[in-house]
C-alpha cells in the first residue's frame, strides 16, 4: 500500500478496515450509511460505494449497496502530485455518488453506522 493512498484516505475521513488478497478496504461512516473505498495493490484506481441498511428481513436489516462508482488516476513522478490525483479521484467518486443518488432517508433515519478502525495496515 502506497503511503499517499493511506494519507489521502485518512485525510478525507476514511478509516482502514481490512486487507484481503491485496485489496485494501477503507470506510467512512455517514450516520445513515457508510462510504466504502476499495484500493487494489498495483492499480491506479479507487472504487467507492455507498452502503445503507435495507428493509427488515428475518428480524435483521441487511446492508445494501446503494450506488457504486470507480475512478482512475494517472501515475505521476512526484509523490505530491500522486497524492493530489488520488484525492481528486476520491472527490470525483463521492460527487458521482451524491449527485445521482437520492438516499432512502426515511428507511435509514434511525440507523447509525459506526466502526472501530483497524490500525494495522500491512
Amino acid at each position: 500500500m502506497r503511503d499517499f493512498v493511506k494519507k489521502a484516505l485518512r485525510n478525507y475521513g476514511y478509516r482502514f478496515l481490512e486487507n484481503q488478497s491485496g485489496c485494501y478496504t477503507f470506510g467512512k461512516p455517514l450516520g445513515y450509511g457508510i462510504l466504502r473505498a476499495d484500493v487494489r495493490e498495483g492499480e491506479n484506481s479507487v472504487s467507492v460505494m455507498l452502503i445503507v441498511k435495507g428493509n427488515v428481513k428475518d428480524g435483521k436489516r441487511p446492508n445494501l449497496i446503494w450506488k457504486r462508482t470507480r475512478q482512475g488516476f494517472l501515475e505521476e513522478h512526484e509523490k505530491q502530485k500522486m497524492y493530489e490525483a488520488f484525492v481528486q479521484a476520491i472527490a470525483d467518486c463521492e460527487a458521482d455518488i451524491f449527485s445521482k443518488t437520492s438516499v432512502a432517508w426515511l428507511q435509514n433515519r434511525d440507523v447509525r453506522y459506526d466502526f472501530e478502525e483497524n490500525v494495522h495496515i500491512e
